[in-house]
């Protein structure tokens, strides 16, 4: 800011076309701007990027102000924004960072889980079990970065981001993840218990999955689908919101050979695994078309070389590869691999 100019007085004022008093000349004093542009200069001020260590970039009031002083209407951000986590893999022993990655939080039965891919806590290709990094390190702790609400009911802007650590082992050297019951690590995907780990889990953003289920939303092959994660370093993102990426249902949904994994076609990076894939879904009474759950990402960089050249991302749907692991941590398992087996192949049989 600019300091305020000295006092003026009717005998020095240079408006008035008279010198201020002793031998020194006056410069003119800058004219004070209307209200409504200082008010806009203020605006503009405010709605610049916050500098570093700052966290004012996800306050919908920023954006929507920012929005305002460039003349576009914005609506404040996505709520499902809020639910995603930027992760950091740091190695059990030396805790140097392996990698970034992707995750989101959801409730199933009053409890919060983590939801991310098993080679991102592992640090191993889910199928042929190797090491990932060129140092052959495998993960010790997991780095979280989250949004934190400001009020649970209602449901408010997040009044922080924060950061917790937690060990992917416990004290006897078993990991604290939850595979899949049927599958194990076959399916990409796990989930962490966070309630015996993290306070106040209830002021973090969460996916309802009950919700989630009573959607009942219908993949069809060529729908348009969204992964939400990171893609780039903390430092390039433009907020600390996820990027949204779109890709198209390239494979059919319904029908699965050895696991229940789907095809999709766009291009993405290395961080978004462990991404959750969103659909828009039908609008009601004129509100916007909600972002519904599908499933689970989990890259491109892992893959068959002939998958990476064709483009193809592999999506985990979260009704067949996440429901099961957190009923069967719940006690309320009720899928059985003959029995999903026995469907695989009905829907097989009624395509063919």
């Amino acid at each position: 800011f600019r300091p305020y100019p000295p006092a003026l007085t009717p005998g020095n004022d240079p408006a008035n076309g008279l010198q201020p008093r002793g031998d020194r000349v006056a410069s003119p004093a800058p004219a004070r701007a209307p209200p409504r542009q200082r008010r806009e200069k203020q605006e503009i001020a405010l709605a610049s990027p916050p500098k570093r260590g700052q966290n004012g970039a996800c306050d919908p009031r920023t954006i929507k102000l920012a929005a305002r002083c460039q003349g576009v209407a914005v609506n404040p951000p996505q709520l499902h924004s809020f639910r995603i986590a930027r992760l950091e893999v740091l190695a059990e022993h030396t805790a140097a960072s392996l990698a970034d990655a992707t995750g989101f939080f959801c409730e199933f039965h009053g409890r919060t889980f983590l939801v991310t891919n098993w080679h991102v806590v592992a640090g191993r290709h889910y199928q042929t079990n190797r090491p990932l990094h060129r140092s052959r390190a495998l993960p010790g702790t997991l780095v979280i970065h989250a949004h934190i609400a400001s009020s649970v009911v209602p449901v408010a802007a997040p009044s922080s981001s924060t950061s917790f650590r937690i060990s992917l082992f416990d004290n006897e050297g078993r990991p604290c993840w939850l595979e899949h019951p049927l599958y194990g690590h076959s399916v990409d995907v796990i989930a962490i218990e966070l309630d015996s780990r993290i306070p106040r889990c209830n002021r973090l953003y969460r996916l309802d999955l009950a919700t989630e289920l009573a959607r009942d939303i219908k993949l069809s092959v060529m729908d348009q689908a969204f992964v939400t994660g990171y893609p780039l370093s903390a430092s390039t993102t433009p907020n600390s919101l996820p990027i949204y990426k779109s890709g198209t249902i390239a494979s059919e949904p319904g029908v699965f050979d050895s696991e229940p994994r789907i095809y999709i076609d766009g291009k993405t990076k290395t961080g978004m695994s462990g991404s959750p894939v969103m659909v828009k879904g039908p609008a009601h009474n004129g509100d916007k078309a909600p972002l519904s759950l599908v499933g689970i990402y989990s890259g491109r960089d892992r893959q068959e070389r002939t998958e990476f050249e064709a483009e193809l991302g592999i999506m985990w749907p979260y009704k067949e590869c996440l429901v099961p692991t957190l009923e069967a941590f719940a006690g309320t398992a009720s899928v059985q691999r003959a029995d999903f087996a026995t469907v695989t192949e009905e829907t097989r049989l009624r395509s063919s």
